[in-house]
Order: structure tokens, then sequence, then C-alpha cells
């Protein structure tokens, strides 16, 4: 029964999440067509802040991915709300302390007057994103991907509404200002559709205790962040905006080659964290670990193929300008292939409780 319900929730998911890719594809060429190979390379710049303002959180999410489902493993469904109660709370606090000091750092780090104007705006859509992810990550502990699916899709398509006009009419600046409007409003609906109701719960003791669970997968995080970011703050700096522009080609074919394992994971993570919760036994989780691994390493190949396939044609007729990034977009997507098949052992480490 588990494994049907495994591969129904993969399928809705992926199924939502491939909707997502696609509308995040076609936002992606044409933003990228509106900003032009400069506006591409300031873009990328504000992801960068946008992904160290995410940090801000210690990793308490990560935290209650694990936690909640092992809690509703072993019958404790109390216990379960409140470590989702105590997760808000610290998420308000620590992502209105990250949006002011990106703020403030807007205008010391930043020459450029249209980064100085968009780091500002950064600093807004790093919190509600933290709002938005955490009603995500509560969706899916609680294996509600039903509901996640329809999130994830209902998301994207108001970014696509809002942020290619925003791009179009007022490049970099108004793309981002239109992804905090539609970050905002998907969180608002997700919280709607799926009943979340939250409380101001300030339990340190119970906070401390999340944080130390999550920390160690948070500074893992941090290091891979920074080595997988590295190239693009080497590339700005050393070649300039607009070789930066062309090498976003090749970030946006890899962000599709992560999609798939991620997807997966997201649907067996939970149920994972629920079997062992109840046992905490590694022997009972054996067979769903090696066989997840197995299914994905097949499939990426797969993946990675169809992606080369796909932007080549697509690049040279809509995004003539940036025909150089082609050669490193395909050396970029054959090296993610290792990134993505290690997924899993992260999840078997972390759910064991040795990601020290």
């Amino acid at each position: 029964m588990q494994k049907h319900i495994i591969i129904r929730d993969t399928l809705i998911y992926s199924g939502a999440s491939y909707i997502a890719i696609f509308v995040g594809f076609f936002v992606s060429i044409f933003s990228k067509r509106f900003f032009g190979v400069s506006g591409a390379g300031y873009w990328a710049i504000l992801t960068v802040v946008i992904t160290y303002g995410m940090y801000i959180s210690l990793g308490i999410q990560n935290a209650l991915i694990r936690e909640v489902p092992q809690c509703i493993g072993a019958k404790e469904v109390e216990k379960a709300k409140e470590i989702e109660n105590v997760t808000y709370s610290f998420l308000v606090i620590a992502g209105l302390t990250g949006a002011v000091v990106i703020w403030l750092l807007s205008f010391f780090l930043f020459a450029d007057p249209l980064l100085k104007t968009g780091v500002k705006i950064i600093a807004v859509l790093v919190f509600v994103t933290h709002m938005y992810n955490l009603i995500l990550n509560i969706l899916r502990a609680r294996k509600q991907i039903s509901i996640l699916s329809r999130v994830v899709v209902l998301n994207i398509l108001l970014v696509a509404i809002l942020a290619l006009p925003g791009a179009y009419f007022f490049n970099v600046n108004g793309f981002a200002t239109a992804m905090v409007i539609a970050t905002t409003l998907s969180f608002f609906l997700a919280k709607r559709l799926a009943s979340i109701r939250f409380s101001l719960s300030f339990d340190w003791v119970h906070i401390w205790h999340l944080i130390k669970i999550g920390l160690a997968m948070f500074l893992v995080s941090i290091l891979s962040r920074t080595f997988l970011n590295v190239d693009k703050i080497m590339i700005g700096k050393m070649l300039g905006i607009e070789q930066l522009g062309l090498y976003t080609i090749g970030i946006m074919a890899i962000q599709q080659i992560n999609s798939l394992p991620r997807f997966f994971n997201i649907v067996i993570f939970p149920h994972i964290q629920e079997k062992y919760g109840a046992t905490k036994d590694i022997h009972d989780i054996k067979g769903m670990v090696i066989k997840s691994n197995y299914f994905i390493s097949r499939l990426i190949p797969i993946l990675i193929g169809t992606i080369i396939f796909i932007t080549q044609p697509v690049v040279l007729i809509v995004l003539p300008q940036f025909e150089g990034g082609l050669d490193i977009m395909k050396i970029l997507v054959i090296g993610y292939y290792f990134i993505a098949i290690n997924q899993m052992s992260s999840t078997l480490i972390y759910t064991i409780d040795k990601q020290r």
C-alpha cells in the first residue's frame, strides 16, 4: 500500500513540478530576453544575495521536515504541531532580522544604483520566501502532496503573470518586485488551501533543540552553496557582467537537472521519516533508500540528454545573443549528475541523526 501511495504522490508532484519547470523555463527564457545579457548578469548577482539570505533560518526548517513526520510516525501529533509553531515563530524573528540586515548592507556593499535598489527589494523577498517555504515544508512533512502540488503550480503561474510584465516594463528590479508580490500571494493562498494556522510560541529550549538538529546540515549547505556560487562571483568579478550573463544559460539548465531527484526526495522523505520514527531501526528503511537511489541514477542520464537536446535550439531561436553560453551549459549539466545522485545518501545520514 505504501509503495502505491509513494508512486501516486510522486506522479502527482512530479506532474505539477514539471508544469512549474516548463512555465519557469518560459519565464527564464523571456525574462533574459527582456533583461538582455547585462540584465541577466545583474539578476545572477541578486540571486546570490537571495541564496545567502535564506541561511538566516539556521537550518530550523531542515529539522522540521525530519522531526514532524518522525513525531507523526511515533503517534505524537501534538508535539508535531508545536514544532510547526516554534519554527514559524523563530522564522518571523529571523526573517525580519535578515531582511533588515540585507537592506542596510545595500547602502555599503554596492556602488551601482541598480544593484542598490535591487538588493533592497531582495531584502523583502528573502522574508516572504522564508514564510512561503515554511508552508511548503509543512505540507511536505504532513505528506499533503496533492495540496503541495497545487501550491507549486499556483506559485509559478503567479510568477509568470506578474514577473514577465515586471521585467518587460521595469527590467531587473521590476522582475524582483513582482517576485515579492507573487511569493506573498502564494503564501497566503497556500495557508488557506491547507487550513494551516500558526500561533506564536517562543519556547527557546525547543527552538534551540531544532536548530541543533538542523545546524550541521545548515553548515554543509552554506559550504556547498558557496562552492556552487563561487563561479558566479568569480566570473562577475574577473570577466564582467556580460560573461556572467552568458553563464546563466548553464545555470538555467542545471536547475532542470536537479529537479527530478529533488521531486522524488520531497515525496519519499516523510515516508522514510515516519517509518524510522515508529521503530528507530535503520533496517526498516534500507530497501526504500537503495531502490530510490537506483531509480534516480537510471533516470538522470535521460534527463541530461533531454535538457541538452531542448536547450540548444531554444537558445539559438529565442536567445541568439546567449549562444556563447551553450558549451558551458553542456559541461555543467553533465557534471551535475554526481550532485543529483548524492541526495539519498544525505537523506539516510540525516534520518539516523548522523548529520554531524
